[in-house]
This record gives structure tokens, C-alpha cells and sequence, in this order.
């Protein structure tokens, strides 16, 4: 069983870096929707196996411990390069990388759990987009 998505964490990372001047509104949609997608592959595979807890909780922590910080800290580094660009608000941006993952990483424990989710629902991302972008006139910001 290969529970290993560092790969995926990797490549997300890198394309979080190509997306710093990228129009503000799809570079938050794409950041969301390829967090959710690199899981959705694996998402099942760890549901049908989650009898096998000494391979599985260890290789989840590691993810956690590790690609996931890894992963913050440069959605961290694009929310202050935007800030900084006058696209978004000012906030955290630390504690905002955490906070735009969240819906994300809820949507993917609920469907992990069994629970009725719909993986793909963007309703609390979109609400932050909202609130987070400065409107205006500049073609960077808009859709």
C-alpha cells in the first residue's frame, strides 16, 4: 500500500511558486482545488485499508508533520507577496494559508469518515476569496 503523496505536496508547492503573478481570484481557486485533488486519488485506496493502522497513522503524521508545513509556509509566502502587491487584505498570512486549507482538509476527513461531503464544495474558500481580494480596476485581480 503506498500512502506516500509527498510528490503531490511537492508539485502543488512548485505550482503555488508559478502562480505569484497569476490573476489573484483563479490562483486561489487553483491552489484549493489541487489541495483537494491530491488526495481524491488516494482517498479511497486509504478508506479500504484503514485496518492496516501501524502503516496508515504513521504515514498520515508524517504528511502532516512535514509536507503539510512545508506546503503552509508557501501558500504563506504568496499570500504576503500578494499583500505586498496590494491584491489582498491584510492579515496573517500564516494563520491565512491554515485558514484557506481548513474547508479543504474538513471536506476530505468528512468523505474520508463517510460522511456526506461533497469534496469539491468551494462555498467557504469562495467566501474567504471574497473577502480576502481587493477589488479593482486591475486585470490581475479579476477573474
Amino acid at each position: 500500500m503506498n500512502l506516500d503523496v509527498t510528490p503531490e505536496f511537492v508539485a502543488l508547492g512548485d505550482k503555488i511558486d508559478t502562480l505569484k503573478d497569476a490573476p489573484i481570484i483563479p490562483a486561489l481557486q487553483e491552489i484549493n482545488r489541487g489541495f483537494v485533488e491530491m488526495f481524491v486519488p488516494n482517498l479511497y485506496l486509504w478508506q479500504a485499508d484503514i485496518y492496516f493502522q501501524d502503516e496508515l497513522y504513521p504515514a498520515l503524521k508524517e504528511i502532516t508533520d512535514e509536507e503539510y508545513r512545508v506546503l503552509t509556509t508557501k501558500l504563506a509566502d504568496f499570500l504576503a507577496y500578494r499583500q505586498h502587491h496590494h491584491d489582498l487584505i491584510d492579515f496573517d498570512p500564516e494563520t491565512g494559508a491554515k485558514l484557506f486549507l481548513a474547508p479543504a482538509l474538513q471536506s476530505i476527513v468528512l468523505t474520508f469518515s463517510g460522511a456526506k461531503s461533497d469534496i469539491y464544495d468551494t462555498k467557504q474558500v469562495d467566501l474567504l476569496i471574497s473577502q480576502w481580494v481587493i477589488e479593482s480596476k486591475s486585470p490581475k485581480n479579476r477573474k
